[in-house]
C-alpha cells in the first residue's frame, strides 16, 4: 500500500478491500499505518521489530475515536517504549492473560502461612483457618472454577 503522511482526508479516502485488509502507511513515523477491514473498520496501527527483532503489530486504537495525531503519538510512545527495550505487544498479551483463579488462590495460602495477610484484628490468620480455607479452595474453589471455563 502507499505511504503518505496520514490526515484526517486521507484515512477518510480509504476504501475497504474485498477481502484481506489495506494498509496505508505514515511517512512521518515508521510503522505507524491505518488499517481498514472489508468491513470498513479502520483501525491505527504500529508495526515495529521488538527487541529480538521479531516483527510485531499492534493496535493503538479505532479511527473515530482517536484522531490522527492522537494515535501517531500513542505509536511515538510506543516505539519509545521498543527502544528502551520493552515489547508493547508483549506487555498487551500479559495483561489480557492475567492470574487465574487458581494461582490467585495459590498465591493466597503462601502470603497467608508466611503472615503477610492478616485477619481479624490485624493479627496473622491461624494455621488452622488456614488449614480450612486451604480445604474449601481445593474442594469448592478449584474444581469450580475448572468446570466453569470448560462449559463455556
Amino acid at each position: 500500500m502507499p505511504t503518505v503522511k496520514l490526515t484526517k482526508r486521507s484515512v477518510d479516502g480509504l476504501l475497504p478491500p474485498a477481502k484481506g485488509q489495506a494498509v496505508l502507511w505514515d511517512t512521518e513515523v515508521r510503522g505507524f499505518g491505518a488499517r481498514i477491514q472489508p468491513s470498513g473498520t479502520k483501525t491505527f496501527i504500529l508495526q515495529y521489530r521488538n527487541p529480538e527483532g521479531i516483527q510485531r503489530r499492534i493496535n493503538i486504537g479505532r479511527y473515530g475515536i482517536l484522531t490522527v495525531d492522537q494515535a501517531r503519538d500513542q505509536a511515538k510512545l510506543h516505539l519509545a517504549s521498543v527502544i528502551q527495550g520493552e515489547d508493547p505487544a508483549d506487555d498487551n498479551r500479559r495483561a489480557r492473560k492475567g492470574m487465574t483463579v487458581a494461582e490467585m488462590c495459590d498465591w493466597y495460602l503462601i502470603e497467608a502461612r508466611a503472615g503477610n495477610i492478616l485477619g481479624r484484628l490485624n493479627r496473622p490468620i491461624k494455621a488452622s483457618s488456614l488449614d480450612m480455607d486451604e480445604s474449601r479452595i481445593k474442594t469448592h474453589i478449584i474444581p469450580s472454577s475448572a468446570s466453569a471455563w470448560s462449559r463455556s
